[in-house]
């Protein structure tokens, strides 16, 4: 049995240009990431932009990645880029959206006091331009909470645990 699998970009895939600062101190605890001392490194160089769009580059039948919106048995998904400027409106059908970012003022969004969130997202969900039946999110290492929900939609933030072998993830079993 194939199973698909969706995946959406994050701060760590996108160029240096549209790197958002605020997120450089969410890397302090892991040692591997080295972002604050490199941040301007890429800025002309050609090799960022294949880095910018190599996951793209591995779509296909059975990986869906960013601007992708998928209905597989009857369940509709939305990949949302990180860094998106077009919007959430085209996602307004899905049932479960990708967000790299969770929304703003909801404790998945926030790590020892400071909120990382995306306020797009947060109003979007907020004023129902979009209502998914979930979100699926990460970004924040040590959210304070990995699950809590707007209106009637989950946010699921799996957290980050840099010292295992499988990484935390977001999982949906469709039955």
């Amino acid at each position: 049995m194939v199973i698909p699998t969706f995946v959406c970009s994050g701060n760590h895939d996108a160029s240096s240009d549209s790197y958002n600062l605020q997120n450089l101190n969410l890397n302090d605890f892991d040692s591997s990431i080295d972002d604050e001392d490199n941040i301007d490194m890429y800025e002309d160089d050609p090799f960022e932009t294949e880095r910018c769009t190599w996951l793209n580059n591995i779509a296909n039948n059975n990986v869906f990645t960013d601007n992708c919106i998928q209905t597989i048995q009857g369940v509709t998904f939305g990949v949302v880029p990180y860094n998106n400027k077009n919007g959430l409106f085209q996602f307004e059908s899905c049932h479960v959206l990708l967000h790299h970012e969770p929304p703003t003022h909801t404790a998945t969004a926030i790590q020892e006091g400071e909120d990382f969130g995306n306020d797009e997202l947060y109003y979007a969900l907020k004023n129902r331009t979009i209502s998914p039946d979930y979100v699926l999110c990460g970004h924040v290492h040590s959210p304070d909470k990995n699950r809590v929900s707007i209106n009637k939609t989950i946010i699921c933030n799996p957290g980050a645990s840099f010292n295992y072998t499988i990484p935390n993830k977001n999982e949906l079993q469709i039955s």
